[in-house]
């Protein structure tokens, strides 16, 4: 049995260090997707807070536990009528 579903792929630039501004900006390509019939949606590699630190104190500073962080409480916000999951590297 095969099963299709619409997957969308997110190429953005993430800001680093600032996560609010990158949960605003994935929150609206996710929405975005979702409003257009995707079932799974990818977003790039650390698209909450970039990655390209300096140090590991530095990433370490922008961590967040899943699921109760900011980033994944955000995301997890969608409406009810929306069926899309989201996949981050």
């Amino acid at each position: 049995m095969v099963t299709r579903f619409l997957l969308a792929g997110v190429q953005l630039e993430p800001i680093l260090g600032d996560i609010p501004a990158n949960i605003a900006r994935t929150s609206y390509w996710i929405r975005e997707a979702a409003g257009r019939g995707a079932r799974l949606v990818v977003l790039p590699e650390a698209a909450s807070a970039g990655y390209v630190f300096a140090d590991r104190a530095e990433a370490a500073h922008h961590a967040q536990p899943v699921p109760d962080g900011p980033t994944v409480t955000a995301w997890a916000r969608s409406p009810p009528s929306w069926t899309c999951g989201s996949w981050v590297g």
